[in-house]
């Protein structure tokens, strides 16, 4: 799984253009709100789009090939937790993802004596593994509402429905945290290269 993240994190640093995608909204959304031109509105709109359109086939293949995938995955509570856990469980470590995410693959480059930077991949990469491995038994450490969307698809019950939009909700809520806080300890990246006060 950080394999691909590491690809896709390759290309928002060696393309011309910034993407601003790791095929999860919540971290698309931080991308956006974090202004900067590194992703405008509607692109943002689209990836969205086809992020969470490749979720439901994923989750329909994924219906079609499990057995029961209602008794193999569960959205939402794990074990003896409740909502108010899942949710600071799951605002804290999509709002980790996405803050590393604007924080080493949307910023400027810091200077490097080999002229490659490979700390971005790493970084998110180590998001990922920390996030799920500290959260897991809480909330099942899904972090992404592209993610929640598939295994929603796979149930497809009403509880998973509404486990997946809560869970959405949260982790949304931890990319518009992200990227208030970025704004917050990054303004040096506001201001315009070249200027006065660059």
């Amino acid at each position: 799984m950080v394999g691909w993240r590491s690809t896709d994190v390759h290309g928002l640093r060696a393309g011309r253009r910034q993407w601003c995608t790791l095929h999860n909204p919540a971290v698309t959304t931080a991308v956006v709100l974090s202004g900067r031109g590194k992703c405008p509105l509607d692109r943002g709109l689209c990836y969205c789009a086809v992020q969470l359109g490749a979720a439901q086939m994923a989750g329909v293949i994924l219906g079609q090939i499990a057995s029961g995938p209602g008794e193999v995955f569960s959205l939402g509570p794990q074990g003896h937790f409740l909502w108010p856990a899942v949710f600071a469980a799951e605002l804290a470590f999509t709002f980790l993802l996405a803050f590393v995410v604007l924080a080493v693959a949307t910023t400027r480059l810091p200077h490097s004596p080999s002229k490659q930077h490979f700390h971005f991949g790493l970084s998110i990469g180590g998001c990922v593994t920390a996030g799920g491995f500290a959260v897991g038994a809480v909330s099942g450490g899904v972090l992404n509402p592209a993610v929640a969307w598939s295994l929603a698809t796979a149930i497809d019950s009403s509880k998973g429905w509404e486990s997946c939009l809560t869970l959405a909700l949260f982790e949304l809520a931890g990319g518009v945290l992200a990227a208030a806080v970025f704004g917050a300890t990054h303004s040096w990246e506001f201001k315009k290269p070249g200027s006065l006060l660059d």
